[in-house]
């Protein structure tokens, strides 16, 4: 079989079913045709998929087609759409069928993939050596130039789920608009990540859940510094959530200990770099707002005041307020009744022993 003729292996060909059971010996590839829902289900090896020479340049006539309609007046617009129509149609070509010694190997990583990777850790190395182009080759190639940015939305069920307590009727259509808000939102904090570091898209490793994961490059230098800007970006974001959402919705981030070498980029080092990511995450859960509440170790008693104009507030227009106020008013009612009975039994306590001094 020729190179050109492998297709792309699934991911699941290396799934185990439990410790005890044997790898699944059927394999399963995908079809040579544009991404579609349907084209995205890999079909069975006894189907004996594969394509030439013909079937891949044919492929590559429609990449071309869609690409002459790219507004090349802008550079944004053009990387954009580049990106979009790279995984459109180089989503079913393997990157690499063979290792170094001209053996097979399993091709389940994508040229899409692959080419949006190596545009992330390309565009990361020129803004780390962006003042020092042309001193580049004596630089240190070992150096810690990359980091990974993680993020985590928190929240998301409870304000998904919550929208029985808005009103009834038209439940189904709340829950789908509420998600794409927030897949929406979390794309919106992503774009702004990158645009702070000049990045591009592709600098997005991955977004999905509420999470994602961004590779920067690892400056501090008197231009920028990752430190700052993402304490920075970190505090903007959260004063907007809390703004916005009262503390519903919040958001995680993590960068200061995941400085990278390209050597961490191996593929047999870089998940436990990225876990070393995600248990940052969920320690810092822990300590949710506390870059809006803390500053330098000091508390801003400024922040947990918010000024709200009940005048102007709708409940229409502000269904998270009013789940909030609710259960803002539930919990003052308890506190006072909470008072009032420990004032009663204190006063019982008070008059029995006063009585019994007076017996």
């Amino acid at each position: 079989m020729q190179v050109y003729e492998r297709p792309l292996d699934s991911i699941f060909t290396q799934l185990t079913l439990g410790p005890e059971r044997e790898q699944i010996s059927e394999r399963y590839r995908y079809t040579l045709n544009p991404l579609t829902p349907s084209s995205a289900f890999p079909e069975h090896e006894r189907e004996k998929i594969k394509f030439g020479e013909k079937e891949v340049l044919e492929l590559l006539a429609q990449f071309k087609e869609e690409l002459e309609y790219v507004d090349a007046n802008s550079f944004d617009a053009v990387f954009t759409t580049l990106l979009s129509l790279l995984e459109k149609y180089l989503w079913c070509l393997p990157s690499a069928t063979m290792n170094k010694g001209g053996e097979l190997i399993l091709a389940d990583i994508s040229l899409y993939d692959h080419l949006k990777t190596t545009s992330a850790i390309a565009a990361c190395l020129y803004k780390f050596h962006e003042h020092e182009i042309e001193t580049y080759s004596q630089a240190n190639k070992y150096g810690y130039k990359l980091r990974l940015v993680g993020g985590e939305m928190s929240g998301i069920q409870n304000y998904l789920y919550k929208i029985s307590a808005i009103g009834e009727g038209g439940v189904a259509k709340r829950l789908r608009s509420r998600s794409f808000y927030i897949t929406a939102l979390t794309e919106i904090i992503i774009l702004h990540i990158l645009d702070t570091f000049d990045l591009p898209l592709s600098c997005n490793l991955f977004s999905t859940g509420g999470k994602f994961l961004i590779l920067v490059p690892n400056l501090k230098n008197e231009v920028v510094d990752v430190d700052i800007e993402m304490k920075a970006v970190e505090r903007q974001i959260q004063a907007w959530l809390w703004e916005n959402f009262n503390g519903e919705i919040h958001l995680t981030l993590d960068w200061q200990e995941d400085k990278m070498t390209g050597k961490d980029l191996n593929i047999t080092r870089f998940h436990n770099v990225a876990e070393r990511v995600y248990h940052n995450l969920a320690s810092k859960e822990k300590q949710q707002l506390k870059s809006l509440f803390q500053n330098s170790g000091s508390w801003q008693t400024n922040s947990f005041i918010r000024k709200i104009d009940l005048k102007n507030v709708s409940v229409e227009s502000a269904p998270v307020f009013r789940l909030n106020f609710r259960s803002l008013m539930l919990t003052i009612e308890w506190n006072v009744r909470k008072k009032i009975w420990k004032r009663n039994f204190v006063e019982s306590a008070f008059l029995t022993k006063k009585l019994a001094n007076d017996w």
